[in-house]
């Protein structure tokens, strides 16, 4: 899929930025989804299991999980967020 736009830019400052190096396996597991007729896209990190809602002895492993990608997330994200008009 080709990128264009804001996507393209933030996606070039990734690879070009000291983030990139620190955070590089993390990054490469984002999936970014252009929104339909939006200037948007999300930015998404999936766990990497189905877990259903009502399995509450996965809900610690899916909670951890979720909480050792945040700050990655945040250090990735927050100075493209900080460019943003």
């Amino acid at each position: 899929m080709e990128k264009s736009g804001w996507h393209a830019r933030t996606m070039a400052s990734w690879q070009n930025s000291s983030q990139r190096a620190r955070a590089n396996a993390f990054i490469d597991s984002l999936a970014w989804e252009p929104l339909d007729r939006r200037k948007a896209s999300r930015v998404a990190c999936y766990y990497p299991q189905d877990v259903e809602v009502h399995a509450r002895d996965r809900w610690r492993d899916v909670r951890d999980w979720s909480l050792d990608r945040l700050g990655p997330f945040r250090e990735v994200m927050q100075p493209l967020i900080n460019t943003l008009d």
